[in-house]
C-alpha cells in the first residue's frame, strides 16, 4: 500500500513542478492561438499600422490569476453561470435559457480503497474561455481545465500524475445533482441522465465520460485509474444538454476528443476574430477596457433562438434572476454597443426580438422571455434601432421594424401621456429603471416611505423625442415622406413641451414636474442632462452644464453623481437614504455613480463640447469623466482585474452588484468620440475626434455601411516617424489624411489616396 501522505518538502516540490508545467502548457496553447490569429490577420487587406492590424487573443488579454468572485467566463448558446463554486468538477449554480437553478452538474471525487483523496488547491488561473486549477494530495498531482462549450456542454478535463514513488490505484467518481437516473448504451448503465423543462423547453442532460462505468446497481459512474510512479492520464468528464436527441451527439463528440480544451479555446477565440474591431492606444486601461467590453458582449450573448425570442440577443447580465432576459431599459445601450461588431446580426437580433414583443394593448416595447413577455421600462429602443441602421444598413429589416417603431411611439403617448401634453409620466419610479430618484419624494420632504409623486420626467420625454425623430428618419429612408413629416412634427412638439414645462430659465436646468398641476420637483437630477445626449435643445439651455462640472453638485471623484449634492437625499454610498424615511433597496439612484447614467452623460458632454457655444464644459471634462468611467471597470483600480458591476460609490469608485454588467455603452463612446466616427451621411463620413491626452490610437477592421475602415492617429509625441497625423483607409485603400488630430471628411464611394 502506497503512503497516503508525503513530507512537506516533497509535496512542495511536486506542487511547484505542477505549477510550472501548467504555465508552460498554457503558454504553448496561447502561442498557437496567437500564431493562427496573426497568420489570418497578415492575409487580410489593410494598412500596416506597426502591428495594430492583427487580432488579439482574448484569453491572453484578460487572463486573471486566482478566482474571480464566482464568475465563469464561457457561455453556450443557452447555458451560462450564475455562480461557480470551488471544488473538483463544475460546481455551483447554473442557468439555461433564462435564470434556472441547475446545481452542481459535475461533481467529481478521487477515491482509493482507504477513502477519498484529500486534495489541496495549489493554483487557479481564470481565463475568459475556461478556468484552470491545480491540486496535490496523497501522492498525486491533478490539473483541471473546466469550461462550458459553445454547444451547451459542461466539460471538465482532468490530468492525473503519480508524483510519488509507489503505485497509485483509485477511481474518479462522478455524481450530479441535475442528472440522477442511470442511463447508457449497450450492456449496463454507464451514464447519468436527467430531464428538465426550462422556460417551456424540454431538455435532457447526459453526464459521464468515455470510460466511466457503473460498478454497482444504482451506483455512480466511475473511472478506474492505475498509475505507476511517474505516469499520467487524462480523463474527460462531461454533462451535455440538449433536446430531441442532440445531447447524445454532443456527449460523444466531447468525450472522444484528444484535446478538447484546444478545440474549445480556438472556437471561443474565433468569435472575437470574426466580430471585434481592434482598438489600440497608449492608455493601458482604455485598451484593456475595450477588450473587456467585447468579452462582456460575448459573455451575455444568448442564442436560444426559440419561442418569443427567435433571434440572438444579449442579456443585461448573467447573474441573479432579473437580468438574463431581453430587458427594455438596457436594450438601447446594448444595441448602440453591439452595432460596432462586424456582424450586424447580433444587434439586429436585439431589435427584432423587441419588434416581435410589443405590449399587447398599446404597442410600446416591453421586456420578454422565450415563454412570456411584459415589464415596461422607459427606453429609446426605436432611436437605437435607427442608429444601428446607420452602421449596418439593412433595408428589409428596417421595413420590418418600422411599423413596430411607429407603434412604440404612438403607444407610449397613449399609455403614458393621458393628459395629452406630450410629456410622458412613468408608472412609478421603478419603471424609470432609476429607482428612488429623489424627485419622486420631493413633495413629501424626501421621505421615501411615503407615496411617490406621479412625475413627468426629462429622461422619458427625451427618449420619446429621440424615438419620434428616429421614426421620421426611417420613414424618409423608406420613401414614406408623409409619415416622416408627421413624426418630425411630433418631435418638434415634444421639444416645445419640454422647454415650456421642464426648463427653468432662472436655475438653468431641466426639472421633473408633477402630472396634473405641473408643480416642479425642484431637485436637480442627472436626467436633467439627458436632453443634450440626443441634442434635443439648443444653446439657450447649455447653462445647465455649470451644474454638471461643479464639485459642489454633480462633479464627484467618479462623475456624475445621480443627484446634486445639495439634495437632502444625496449620498455617494450605494443602498443608503440619508433623508427622512431611510428605506433602502439594492438599486438607488440618489447619488452613487451608475454606468448607465455615466455613458449617457458622456454623450451629452461630447455633444455640448463639439456642437454648442458655451464656456462651462470643455474637452478636459469629457476626458476626465471618460477616464474615471474607464477605471470604474477595474476592481480596486487593478489593471489585471477588469470587473464592471451595476453601480459605484461616487467618492471611492467601489463597485456593487451584478458582475460583468451590460447596461451601458463604452466601445460606442470610444468609436464616436475618441476616434470620432460619427454615423451620418451615407456616402461621406466625417471624423470628429475630441482632442485629449492620447498620443496615439487606432481603430482597425471596423465595419461601417458595408465598408471596412481602418483609422490611425499618431501625434508627434507618439514617436512613430513617418506616421504622424490622422489617416483613414477604406476597404484597404488609402482614403483620407490630415497632419494633425481634427475633423476629417472621408469619401466612402470615391476613394482617394493620401
Amino acid at each position: 500500500m502506497a503512503n497516503s501522505r508525503l513530507c512537506p518538502s516533497v509535496q512542495t516540490r511536486y506542487a511547484d513542478v505542477l505549477k510550472a508545467l501548467l504555465i508552460v502548457s498554457y503558454a504553448v496553447v496561447l502561442a498557437l492561438l496567437m500564431t493562427d490569429a496573426s497568420a489570418a490577420a497578415s492575409a487580410s487587406s489593410g494598412p500596416a499600422v506597426t502591428g495594430d492590424r492583427g487580432t488579439v487573443g482574448i484569453d491572453e488579454a484578460l487572463h486573471h490569476p486566482g478566482w474571480r468572485d464566482g464568475t465563469f467566463g464561457p457561455t453556450g448558446e443557452r447555458l451560462f453561470t450564475e455562480r461557480l463554486d470551488r471544488g473538483l468538477g463544475i460546481r455551483g449554480q447554473f442557468s439555461y435559457i433564462h435564470f434556472a437553478k441547475l446545481m452542481d452538474p459535475v461533481q467529481l471525487a478521487i477515491v482509493r480503497e482507504v477513502g477519498p483523496v484529500n486534495l489541496t488547491e495549489q493554483a487557479v488561473e481564470w481565463y475568459p474561455s475556461h478556468i484552470a486549477v491545480t491540486y496535490t494530495g496523497n501522492g498525486i498531482a491533478v490539473s483541471e481545465r473546466k469550461f462550458i462549450t459553445d454547444d451547451d456542454v459542461f466539460v471538465d478535463v482532468l490530468g492525473l500524475s503519480n508524483v510519488s514513488s509507489e503505485l497509485f490505484e483509485g477511481s474518479i467518481v462522478y455524481t450530479s445533482k441535475v442528472a440522477l437516473q442511470p442511463a447508457g448504451v449497450g450492456s449496463g448503465a454507464n451514464l447519468l441522465a436527467g430531464e428538465h423543462v426550462f422556460s417551456g423547453q424540454e431538455t435532457r442532460i447526459l453526464a459521464g465520460g468515455a470510460e466511466f462505468r457503473t460498478v454497482a446497481t444504482g451506483g455512480s459512474p466511475e473511472r478506474r485509474v492505475r498509475l505507476e510512479a511517474g505516469q499520467s492520464v487524462q480523463v474527460v468528464a462531461v454533462a451535455a444538454m440538449g433536446n430531441s436527441g442532440s445531447e447524445w451527439g454532443k456527449f460523444g463528440r466531447w468525450t472522444q476528443m484528444d484535446d478538447p480544451l484546444t478545440v474549445h479555446t480556438r472556437r471561443y477565440q474565433q468569435w472575437f476574430d470574426d466580430n471585434c474591431p481592434r482598438f489600440e492606444c497608449d492608455d493601458p486601461y482604455m485598451k484593456k477596457c475595450w477588450w473587456y467590453r467585447m468579452f462582456i458582449m460575448r459573455h451575455c450573448l444568448s442564442r436560444a433562438c426559440v419561442g418569443n425570442l427567435p433571434h440572438p440577443y444579449f442579456f443585461e447580465g448573467t447573474h441573479e434572476s432579473h437580468f438574463p432576459r431581453l430587458i427594455a431599459f438596457s436594450s438601447p445601450h446594448i444595441i448602440d454597443e453591439a452595432r460596432w461588431l462586424r456582424n450586424g446580426d447580433y444587434a439586429w437580433g436585439q431589435v427584432l426580438n423587441h419588434v416581435r414583443n410589443p405590449d399587447d394593448k398599446d404597442g410600446y416595447f416591453v421586456s420578454a422571455r422565450v415563454d412570456k413577455k411584459g415589464g415596461d421600462y422607459n427606453n429609446w429602443i426605436t432611436a437605437a434601432a435607427w442608429g444601428l441602421y446607420m452602421v449596418h444598413p439593412n433595408r428589409t429589416r428596417l421595413e420590418k421594424s418600422l411599423p413596430a417603431m411607429m407603434a412604440d411611439v404612438r403607444g407610449t403617448l397613449k399609455f403614458y401621456d393621458p393628459d395629452g401634453n406630450l410629456l410622458p409620466a412613468p408608472r412609478s419610479h421603478w419603471t424609470t429603471g432609476m429607482e428612488f430618484q429623489p424627485s419622486f419624494f420631493y413633495f413629501n420632504d424626501f421621505d421615501d416611505t411615503l407615496p411617490e409623486a406621479k412625475l413627468e420626467r426629462p429622461d422619458f420625454a427625451t427618449y420619446l423625442y429621440a424615438n419620434a425623430q428616429a421614426v421620421a428618419f426611417a420613414c424618409r429612408e423608406l420613401d414614406q415622406a408623409k409619415l416622416g413629416a408627421e413624426f418630425d412634427h411630433l418631435a418638434q412638439r415634444i421639444h416645445q413641451a419640454v422647454m415650456a414645462g421642464m426648463w427653468d430659465g432662472k436655475d438653468e436646468f431641466f426639472y421633473s414636474i408633477r402630472q396634473g398641476d405641473r408643480a416642479v420637483a425642484e431637485v436637480r437630477e442627472v436626467v436633467g442632462f439627458y436632453p443634450f445626449a440626443f441634442q434635443m435643445t439648443g444653446n439657450e439651455t447649455v447653462g445647465a452644464f455649470k451644474h454638471l462640472v461643479d464639485p459642489a453638485e454633480f462633479w464627484t471623484p467618479f462623475p456624475p453623481a445621480t443627484v446634486t449634492k445639495k439634495c437632502p437625499a444625496y449620498t455617494p454610498k450605494p443602498e443608503h437614504w440619508p433623508a427622512k424615511g431611510g428605506k433602502t433597496h439594492g438599486c438607488m439612484w440618489n447619488g452613487p455613480s451608475w454606468p448607465h447614467a455615466t455613458s449617457v452623460v458622456l454623450n451629452a458632454l461630447a455633444a455640448v463640447v463639439q456642437n454648442y457655444r458655451q464656456d462651462h464644459a470643455r474637452p478636459e471634462h469629457f476626458w476626465r469623466m471618460l477616464d474615471r468611467f474607464t477605471h470604474m471597470h477595474f476592481a480596486g483600480d487593478d489593471l489585471g482585474q477588469p470587473l464592471l458591476r451595476e453601480y459605484n460609490h461616487g467618492e471611492t469608485g467601489e463597485a456593487t452588484g451584478c458582475p460583468d454588467y451590460f447596461h451601458s455603452t463604452y466601445c460606442d463612446i470610444i468609436v464616436r468620440h475618441v476616434v470620432g466616427l460619427q454615423p451620418g451621411g451615407f456616402d461621406r463620413l466625417t471624423l470628429r475626434p475630441i482632442p485629449g491626452p492620447l498620443k496615439r490610437f487606432s481603430l482597425t477592421g471596423v465595419r461601417y455601411r458595408n465598408h471596412t475602415l481602418d483609422i490611425v492617429y499618431n501625434s508627434v509625441e507618439a514617436g512613430r516617424a513617418g506616421e504622424v497625423g490622422l489617416r483613414v483607409w477604406v476597404d484597404g485603400q488609402p482614403a483620407a489624411y490630415r497632419d494633425s488630430l481634427g475633423e476629417l471628411t472621408v469619401d466612402l464611394a470615391g476613394k482617394k489616396g493620401f
